[in-house]
């Protein structure tokens, strides 16, 4: 019986490195999900609605630190029920 050659050692190399760039992709965080919850005060405490964030606003320092990352123009309502938190409260 004649066995099929064994793959060269460059083809094994560039299939592992193949494999390592797509785990490494498939297993990279995804920056555009975040939630932010808009807070306002109540009597009882405060209340929070979730809003959809590109949290790859926040994954490299901001030119002006002093600015908040998010400001309202940059954040979403999300629909009821696309998050498993739909209110935050504290009391």
């Amino acid at each position: 019986m004649t066995l099929p050659p064994s793959p060269s050692v460059p083809r094994r190399k560039a299939l592992v490195a193949d494999l390592t760039a797509s785990l490494a992709a498939l297993l990279a965080p995804k920056l555009w999900t975040g939630v932010y919850f808009q807070l306002r005060l109540t009597d009882q405490g405060l209340d929070g609605r979730p809003q959809a964030v590109d949290l790859n606003r926040i994954s490299a320092p901001p030119d002006q630190p002093a600015l908040p990352p998010f400001r309202p123009a940059l954040r979403d309502d999300t629909a009821p029920g696309a998050r498993w938190f739909n209110r935050l409260t504290i009391e």
